[in-house]
């Protein structure tokens, strides 16, 4: 029996929100405040001594997405796949309609503002590859990283892609499964295979498939052994807390040297970075100060609107860079000024949408 509209347990962890919003905050202000000045010289950065960590390496961002992800996810249907409460059609319209939307949306205004940034300037904005081809790869969700590494219109959209592959596989693999004990045994296997091949691959910067898999499935890992993190939640805390700090100390630490294009480097960074990540996100759950502290207001607002921060940030800079190249206008990307305008911009704009959502929703609402 199709038991699609059975009432869910409640999966909305707000501690986990606010990491979610911090994280995308700093890919949007820090990892990629840097398209505004791939063709300026800019020196001293914005913050610089504050985000020096991020402007470098915020590349690391994506994997602690990932995590998140295959956490959330493993939470929200894992019971109901193995006890086949969930059919796969339904579980695909739910990640279709939470994904898919705001990504065409943000695809096409990206296509016209980068023609429009063209005609001004003779050159794409960042993203040089914005062909027929690869448009139709992206409204199919196959850009950046599913078919190839080369990156196109709203580049940081790679994620989604990568992330909606991920999920039509995850349900069919859990469905075999048919208990969390071989599902452990599963995505052990699967994330010490994906270390490995990043390994031998070597420059993990673009293996962004390998990559996501390796991560959502350290995001499943983590939900199962969430029961027996249950019955010590004091212990986990603690515990947990403490292995982030030392992963943070190695992987900031570690990241000054990594900040070229070594791949061996890259890869120690990388591991470093997802140990801290999952360890983070245990203390995220586990350990109360990290734990009210990202539940307040502010983290978990800015949690509820962590996917809009991510998908928009990039057509914003394209646009405010359209307005100022057709303007002439004089900007000093350096400045604390304009970094406060960018970040109020995307805020603002991401607030708004969720505004108009919820009141679309109201007016739908018989």
């Amino acid at each position: 029996m199709d038991t699609d509209k059975t009432k869910e347990k409640p999966t909305r962890l707000l501690s986990l929100d606010g990491l979610r919003g911090i994280a995308a905050c700093l890919i949007a202000f820090g990892w990629h405040y840097q398209h505004f000045y791939i063709s300026v010289d800019i020196t001293p950065r914005p913050l610089g001594s504050i985000l020096s960590f991020t402007f470098l390496n915020g590349w690391l961002l994506a994997d602690l997405f990932f995590i998140i992800s295959g956490f959330s996810t493993s939470l929200a249907y894992q019971d109901r796949i193995i006890e086949g409460k969930l059919k796969y059609k339904g579980y695909l319209i739910k990640r279709i309609k939470r994904i898919y939307p705001l990504h065409l949306i943000t695809l096409l205004v990206v296509a016209v503002l980068q023609m429009a940034y063209r005609s001004v300037t003779g050159q794409f904005f960042v993203y040089p590859v914005n062909d027929l081809k690869h448009f139709i790869l992206n409204i199919f969700l196959l850009n950046g990283g599913a078919t190839d590494h080369l990156m196109s219109f709203n580049g940081p959209a790679w994620y989604l892609g990568i992330l909606f592959l991920i999920l039509l596989v995850f349900f069919p693999v859990v469905r075999l499964c048919k208990s969390e004990r071989i599902i452990r045994i599963i995505f052990v296997a699967v994330t010490l295979l994906g270390i490995m091949l990043l390994f031998i691959n070597g420059y993990v910067k673009q293996e962004h498939l390998l990559r996501g898999v390796t991560c959502f499935s350290i995001g499943v890992l983590i939900n199962c052994f969430r029961k027996g993190f249950d019955k010590r939640k004091k212990l986990t805390g603690i515990v947990s807390a403490s292995a982030a700090l030392i992963a943070y100390i190695f992987t900031r630490s570690f990241g000054i040297y990594a900040a070229g294009e070594d791949p061996t480097a890259l890869f120690i960074l990388y591991l470093c970075g997802i140990l801290f990540w999952s360890f983070l996100i245990i203390a995220v759950l586990y350990f109360d100060p990290v734990k009210k502290l990202l539940s307040q207001k502010v983290p978990a607002y800015l949690g509820s609107i962590s996917m809009l921060i991510y998908m928009i940030h990039f057509p914003l800079q394209l646009l405010m860079k359209t307005i100022i190249k057709s303007t002439g206008l004089k900007v000093n990307y350096g400045s604390l000024w304009f970094m406060a305008l960018y970040i109020v911009i995307v805020l603002g704009t991401a607030a708004l949408i969720k505004f108009l959502k919820a009141r679309l929703k109201e007016r739908s609402t018989p």
